[in-house]
């Protein structure tokens, strides 16, 4: 199988190929397609413009061989206790994600696509404040995540009928953006560095201490010292 693009440019921005591969049976390849064609349009159309990432995402079998330059997102069961509803990783220099299978599984799996896309090899960060509220004055290192502090379901919006996730733009971190103000695709945020509803976000600070903020349903936001590898990026 030729690729459409291979992490080549188009119009000044970087475009990757996907493979979407599902280890279920029981989900019908014409559902699959149609989730990879609404995540491809939520990318070159919505995000696009924001990250200057693009992609272009391919349906295969387990059995067909994959492309060195294409980034492979799997689709597998849930284990009877997980642990979150997907991750991404890197192994042997390849970006690669699972999402672990549930009626919303779309949800994750834009979710994940979108993070690789913003940060393929888990190792991006932005150097910023203190989250909010702001009891220390110490700058932190954000992990460059895109969906983790608008996660919940609640926040995110159709394409085609597929329910798929809202993301950060790159005023989030007070870069510079495209809107200024909008600090989410659906402006589900209404300042930088904030969570929403069961949102959360990884940082670090100078001492190489990880920290995790988090808002499970309630107005406060707790930071505590992370338990999770910074390598490894689960989506709850």
């Amino acid at each position: 199988m030729t690729p459409l693009f291979a992490s080549a440019k188009l119009q000044g921005m970087d475009v990757h190929n996907i493979a979407l591969i599902s280890k279920l049976k029981g989900i019908p390849r014409a559902r699959l397609l149609r989730v990879a064609r609404a995540v491809e349009t939520q990318v070159n159309r919505d995000f696009a413009p924001f990250w200057k990432k693009r992609c272009k995402i391919h349906v295969m079998d387990e059995s067909q061989p994959l492309p060195k330059s294409w980034w492979p997102i799997t689709i597998k069961a849930r284990t009877p206790k997980p642990t979150s509803d997907g991750y991404h990783d890197v192994k042997q220099g390849r970006p690669f994600a699972f999402v672990f299978y549930s009626r919303s599984w779309p949800l994750t799996f834009s979710h994940e696509v979108l993070e690789m896309l913003g940060n393929p090899f888990a190792k991006n960060t932005v150097k910023g404040p203190w989250p909010p509220p702001h009891h220390q004055t110490r700058i932190v290192h954000y992990d460059m995540e895109m969906c983790d502090p608008v996660e919940d379901a609640r926040y995110g919006y159709l394409i085609d009928g597929i329910k798929l996730s809202d993301f950060i733009t790159p005023a989030y971190f007070g870069l510079k953006s495209k809107e200024p103000q909008r600090f989410s695709f659906r402006r589900t945020l209404h300042a930088a560095y904030t969570l929403s509803r069961k949102g959360f976000q990884g940082f670090t600070d100078n001492d190489g201490q990880a920290w995790t903020a988090e808002r499970w349903g309630t107005k406060k936001v707790n930071i505590n010292p992370s338990r999770q590898p910074r390598r490894r990026h689960p989506h709850h």
